[in-house]
């Protein structure tokens, strides 16, 4: 899938418009409507950068090279969750798996 694409669905599972993905990133909308419709076929990292961060995702997530992830996209999600959460809550998270992780198995 070109990156275009990508970004695009990216987009629609934020629920954000093209004018608030705009916003978020700071790429202006004529430049992001280039790229996902392919006329920008390689833009700057710093733009796709900008536009990871404002989508909560990561680079790797616009790569869909045929090669081995670090990690799957259920952990990716995860992950982000995980950041969205306040210092109080991220302690609750690591307390649970701590106590998952040192429960016997069987």
């Amino acid at each position: 899938m070109e990156l275009g694409m990508l970004i695009q669905q990216k987009r629609r599972q934020a629920g954000l418009t093209i004018d608030e993905l705009s916003e978020r990133s700071g790429v202006p909308k004529g430049t992001l409507n280039k790229i996902i419709n392919g006329v920008t076929r390689n833009p700057q990292l710093e733009t796709v950068k900008a536009l990871a961060r404002a989508l909560d995702c990561t680079l790797e997530d616009f790569d869909d090279s045929p090669r081995p992830r670090t990690l799957t996209q259920p952990e990716y999600a995860l992950i982000q969750k995980y950041r969205r959460l306040d210092e109080h809550s991220r302690r609750l998270v690591e307390l649970v798996v701590d106590q998952e992780l040192s429960r016997p198995k069987g």
